[in-house]
This record gives structure tokens, sequence and C-alpha cells, in this order.
């Protein structure tokens, strides 16, 4: 384990290196004058679901349908015909 001095700047700002910059970090007071610092990966609450696995499979599947099936024309017909035959398979 790798342990330096520094000395925290104004406002309590400390430098941890240029490697690190742009990365968001956890930072947890272990106690007083103590913290840990943890670099994270944030995800936004409405993208939350893509880290279940069962998830990911869904829109991969999805994904590999859209590129076998590209979009094409459609009538107003063939698409009344398609929710018709979906609503006959429940």
């Amino acid at each position: 384990m790798k342990q330096e001095a520094k000395t925290l700047g104004e406002g309590g700002l400390l430098l941890l290196g240029e490697e690190y910059t742009g990365q968001h970090v956890l930072v947890t007071q272990e106690g007083d004058g103590v913290w840990t610092v943890k670099t994270a990966e944030v995800v936004p609450h409405n993208e939350r679901w893509l880290r279940n696995p069962l998830e990911k499979v869904i829109l991969d599947e999805a994904l590999t349908w859209s590129e076998l099936n590209p979009a094409r024309a459609s009538t107003h017909q063939e698409i009344e015909a398609l929710f018709e035959k979906a609503l006959e398979g429940k």
C-alpha cells in the first residue's frame, strides 16, 4: 500500500493526481480526521435496469433481432394484422 503526505488546499481540496481527473469517488468519513476514498461508477436511476443480467440478455436479443430485421415501410393493414395476430396468441 502506497502512503503519501499531502496538504489540503483552499476549501479542503485534496489533489489525488491527474490520472483520477473526472472520475467519481465515494468518500466515507471513518472517524474524526479519517476518510476512505474509493473510485466509483455512478449509474443514473433510469439506467439501473441495464445492470440486471436478465434485462441485459433481453436487450441484447432485441438488438440482434433489430439488426436481422431492418425497419421497412408498412401499411396500416399490415400493422393491424400483426396486432390481431398478437391478440389471438394471448
